[in-house]
């Protein structure tokens, strides 16, 4: 069974996760997780997956929920997140959290050298790809566009590829006109 850290669990990449790893009950453990704000649009996932720890990154949701108890988790800052990844036994971390903030969840989890990256937070690569590089045999792209350009390039000489074009087809760049672009 492999144990499964979701950081990012309240977003549409989180809540997918979830909902494998409650379809795989026997494949899957999820040992950890961590939200922004939204604790109660994961709470039903966590009562059903039982995990140890639930990280809540934003501040002022934290010192809400800190002081709570009948949860057979525990509740820890962000300021303990760094620490947890860099010494987990888990064997995937997914990171799913948005933006660059996602980036120092991305550099702890290597400094580990037992868990493998599952990264859907493309901006860890943009803004710290140079950090993230020693690692890169970890590291797992399972978002979008990253994702679809490391499966076309397995098995392929990289000295093939004079370049790759990647379109912005979401995010910021959703519904803009060519002009705004």
């Amino acid at each position: 069974m492999r144990g499964v850290i979701l950081l990012g669990a309240s977003g549409s990449i989180g809540k997918q996760t979830l909902s494998l790893l409650e379809a795989y009950p026997d494949r899957y453990r999820l040992i950890g997780l961590s939200v922004h704000q939204q604790v109660e649009a994961v709470l039903p996932w966590v009562e059903k997956l039982r995990p140890e720890w639930l990280c809540i990154t934003d501040a002022t949701t934290y010192a809400v929920w800190q002081n709570r108890n009948g949860y057979p988790f525990s509740i820890i800052p962000s300021s303990a997140l760094s620490e947890v990844l860099s010494s987990t036994s888990a064997d995937i971390v997914l990171n799913a959290i948005s933006g660059a903030a996602g980036f120092l969840a991305s550099y702890a989890t290597l400094q580990n050298p037992r868990p493998y990256l599952a990264l859907a937070n493309k901006e860890s690569l943009v803004f710290g790809g140079k950090w993230l590089a020693p690692y890169r045999q970890r590291i797992i792209p399972v978002d979008s566009e990253h994702s679809a350009i490391f499966q076309c390039l397995q098995g392929e000489n990289p000295n093939w590829i004079e370049k790759i074009i990647l379109t912005a087809s979401g995010g910021p760049f959703r519904g803009k006109k060519q002009e705004e672009l």
